[in-house]
């Protein structure tokens, strides 16, 4: 037998107390004269015979009481199974609070029977025990050794969340928390096991007492849209966008009848149905059209019962009102060029000299184009470089007699090649890249007598050693009339042939020309990230800039009285980073403002982890963690709490020894009561 409090035990010593009040115990005996004792002598040996055995039984209640009591105190038990080390234990809870958890088992969720079980469990150690209580949101106060008072509280707070883990990042983080302390670790996974988050390791963990807990329900049928994006990284005003969405079938029968339906600006037109086979997904596309430059809000739908957070995704994207250029020369821009430029639409033109550059506004532009300068110089080369990590493009015409260490050291920091040599030849354009962006769906075939720009002269260059570059349009000798370098945020093109008249017909072209500068100016390396998804997306950029530290970009939906988020911030260069913590809880469209002005719009969904709702059966989970895991078959069985207690607590008996002590008590009051001596 042993002892949970074994200390109590030392309350023993108060046995002896009895003890010295009976030793020292002496009745007062008042005198009584008679005239003759004679017939009294055999009354008095008797009486004091039962008397002092009364007085034995009445202390061997009073002990035997007592020393049950103190042992009830100490709480003795048997084990049943092996031997703990330690005497306190470190118990470790994950409860699945994902949305595959709402699905209904015996007419309520799956998460509230997950609650009632953990209750079980923490109810089942002692006060002397610690807890962690971890869920899918991972917070800051769960990820701590907790007393079971705060850990039971801490149940009765557990809620749906649209975050979800994987199991193994669960279990490793509570091991992690659990090893802070010294004492015999117990972990419980309760879950609904399905196969996407499930990734426990295969291998015994000698330290820790695994326990998984299958929770499960009637298997459902879902259907999903799975993801949606553009076609074309750049979507423009007046033009039709194609907005490709997948949709796919996690059933195991087919779907008919799907219907899919788009909502654009609060506006709604159905799309038609889908026939969906089993396991499989479809890919299908909307024209999107936007008549109104600002942000746009987009939602794709579809009809499909009984599980829908996945039925809905939520779409922004931006779609300028304006196209910000610089143009930078040495003396005067090329007319043809200003003509060019001032026929684009929506185009806010700004024309610098090179001994008067706005340094500050550089990286504001679309475009930033480099006409005819003889040498481009280190501060400038600086500048340029920050616009281009920024997102700016540059295009680079080089100027006549130009410097090409000054080139070359600016197109080289930037992953190109070097500038060698000017050739002065007569070289027909005769190759136009097609699948490029620049060109790409400009022209509805290329035609063999379509003209293309001849030169009287080029730079030779090396090709880019760290990235490449892409040839955009090029000669018949392989060498690239105009190329594309990838930086770190934007694109710098380079021309190999001064803009001006003498040695390049481009600029009197407009059938490539225009085309190509408004390409360039909306060009974008990577296309804008037009949905999000809660617990992965928590990161967002924004180009506007606070003017203080006290002014701050807020998140919002639902309007004034909706939700408002302050995120995290800090400042890049001249963006603001927002990191979000795992605040976002809805999915829906979010405002993000500042100073009560609009800067950007965000699209947050939940997360399509768990839309494959298929979990390991317990035949599954005996095949590929019994090894190394216990499985608790019984789960859902009202002895829980009992089984726990007898697996690691042992058989208890400190409610025998309170009712024997009440017993040895009844007793005493009998002899006291009923034996007249």
């Amino acid at each position: 037998m042993q002892f949970f409090h074994p200390w109590f035990l030392a309350a023993l010593a108060t046995l002896a107390i009895p003890v010295i009040i009976h030793l020292f115990y002496f009745r007062r005996y008042k005198k009584v004269y008679f005239p003759s004792v004679r017939f009294l002598k055999e009354v008095k040996d008797e009486t004091s015979a039962r008397s002092k055995l009364k007085n034995l039984l009445v202390l061997a209640m009073r002990l035997l009481a007592l020393a049950f009591l103190v042992m009830a105190f100490a709480q003795p038990f048997v084990r049943t199974s092996g031997v703990e080390k330690y005497s306190k234990n470190l118990v470790g809870l994950f409860v699945d609070n994902s949305f595959s958890m709402n699905a209904l088992t015996e007419d309520i969720p799956l998460y509230s029977k997950a609650k009632q079980k953990a209750r079980h469990i923490v109810e089942a150690y002692t006060g002397e025990d610690r807890f962690v209580m971890l869920t899918h949101e991972f917070q800051g106060k769960q990820l701590r050794l907790v007393h079971q008072d705060e850990a039971l509280a801490m149940i009765d707070e557990i809620q749906p969340t649209p975050h979800v883990h994987n199991l193994k990042d669960a279990q490793e983080r509570i091991q992690s928390i659990l090893r802070k302390e010294t004492g015999n670790e117990h972990i419980y996974i309760l879950s609904d096991f399905q196969r996407s988050i499930t990734d426990l390791p295969v291998s015994a963990d000698t330290l820790s007492k695994i326990h998984l807990l299958p929770l499960q329900s009637v298997q459902e049928a879902n259907l999903a849209i799975d993801s949606a994006w553009f076609d074309s990284p750049v979507q423009l005003l007046g033009q039709a966008s194609l907005l490709k969405f997948r949709i796919r079938n996690y059933g195991n029968q087919p779907v008919e009848d799907a219907r899919v339906s788009l909502v654009q600006n609060n506006q709604s037109k159905p799309l038609g149905t889908l026939r969906i086979e089993p396991g499989a997904s479809v890919v299908d596309t909307a024209r999107i059209v936007v008549n109104q430059p600002g942000w746009q809000e987009v939602q794709v739908e579809i009809t499909d019962f009984p599980v829908q957070f996945d039925d809905k995704i939520y779409l922004t994207f931006n779609v300028n009102a304006r196209i910000d250029l610089t143009v930078i020369s040495t003396d005067r821009i090329h007319p043809d060029l200003l003509t060019a430029l001032q026929s684009l639409p929506s185009a806010n033109l700004r024309v610098q000299s090179l001994n008067n550059i706005n340094y500050s506004t550089l990286a504001q532009n679309s475009l930033i184009i480099l006409d005819g300068l003889r040498e481009i110089s280190s501060g400038l080369s600086n500048e340029l470089q920050g616009a281009l990590r920024q997102g700016s493009n540059v295009l680079l015409f080089p100027g006549e007699a130009a410097n090409l260490a000054s080139y070359s050291g600016f197109v080289q920091a930037l992953g190109g090649g070097e500038f060698q040599s000017f050739e002065k030849n007569v070289y027909p354009v005769t190759s136009i890249n097609t699948e490029e962006f620049t060109f790409r769906e400009v022209y509805n075939r290329v035609s063999s007598n379509m003209r293309l720009p001849v030169v009287q002269g080029r730079y030779l260059k090396s090709r880019g050693g760290r990235l490449g570059e892409e040839t955009i349009m090029g000669f018949a000798d392989g060498r690239p009339f105009l190329s594309k370098l990838s930086a770190e945020g934007g694109t710098l093109f380079i021309c190999s042939t001064p803009l001006a008249g003498e040695w390049n017909d481009l600029s009197r072209n407009p059938e490539i020309f225009i085309p190509m500068l408004f390409r360039m100016a909306v060009h974008k390396k990577q296309a804008d990230q037009i949905s999000r998804f809660i617990g992965r997306d928590e990161i967002i950029e924004t180009a506007s800039t606070p003017l203080s530290a006290e002014e701050v970009v807020h998140l919002s939906k639902g309007g004034p009285a909706g939700q408002d988020y302050i995120p995290y911030q800090r400042m890049a260069g001249s963006k603001v980073i927002l990191d979000l913590k795992g605040s976002i809880q809805d999915a829906g469209i979010y405002q993000m403002t500042l100073r009560d002005t609009l800067v950007g719009k965000v699209a947050y969904n939940y997360n399509r982890k768990e839309s494959d709702l298929r979990t390991f059966t317990l035949p599954e989970l005996e095949e590929a963690y019994g090894s190394a895991y216990e499985i608790v078959e019984n789960a859902g069985g009202t002895d829980f709490e009992s089984w726990i207690k007898n697996k690691y607590q042992g058989k208890t008996f400190w409610r025998w020894f309170v009712a024997a002590t009440l017993l040895f008590l009844l007793f005493e009051s009998l002899l006291l009561r009923f034996w007249k001596t």
